[in-house]
């Protein structure tokens, strides 16, 4: 019996985490649909454009995604045990014009805690508020390029995550997931082509 009840919160949950990934990414598209005046919509792999919503380009195929990528600055660090320490995510557009970002990680939350998330500056528009979960040792948060500024076309920050150290490790990772989305405009598709984790030694 308590093990069907615990399959049955198992499912709920893996249904909710699912249903918030593509919230997330229905929110993002929707954004970038304004702040590209409304010429792309398609943001994900798994979501199609609708030939009304690419109005203006019916005639001309979207551009390939050259790639982008995330990356943890810095990429590496020693710290000690009980000490707090910021890892900035930075995304390298190459030659994309990004508006919007959507950043999952994990991490071992038996060697580190996750304090806060904060987005930059650059990335001031809060399209889904940071979700911190330090049992199972995830966070998410998606991000976006204000409306009445231009796409990000260099090195840019897009939030500082502040962890705290735990436990002495020799190398504790802290990766980016395969849900993590750039959106890009003028681009069809989810533009991020790689992303890098940082390893964290705890002494």
């Amino acid at each position: 019996m308590a093990s069907t009840k615990e399959a049955t919160q198992n499912y709920k949950k893996a249904f909710l985490v699912g249903v918030g990934i593509i919230m997330g990414a229905v929110i993002m598209m929707a954004y970038v649909f304004f702040h590209n005046d409304g010429r792309q919509l398609d943001l994900t792999k798994g979501f199609s454009l609708s030939e009304a919503s690419a109005r203006g380009n019916s005639k001309k195929p979207a551009p390939v995604p050259v790639g982008s990528a995330l990356y943890f600055e810095p990429g590496t660090l020693s710290v000690g045990i009980n000490q707090s320490f910021p890892l900035v995510a930075k995304i390298d557009p190459s030659t994309s014009h990004v508006s919007g970002a959507e950043l999952h990680i994990t991490f071992d939350p038996k060697k580190v805690t996750l304090e806060s998330v904060v987005p930059s500056g650059t990335f001031s528009v809060l399209l889904q508020s940071p979700n911190i979960d330090n049992v199972n040792g995830t966070a998410s948060l998606s991000v976006g390029v204000p409306l009445s500024s231009a796409s990000i076309t260099t090195v840019s920050d897009t939030a500082t995550f502040t962890f705290r150290a735990k436990e002495a490790v020799r190398d504790t990772p802290i990766n980016f997931t395969d849900t993590s989305l750039v959106a890009a405009d003028n681009e069809t598709g989810n533009v991020l082509q790689s992303a890098q984790a940082a390893h964290i030694r705890i002494r």
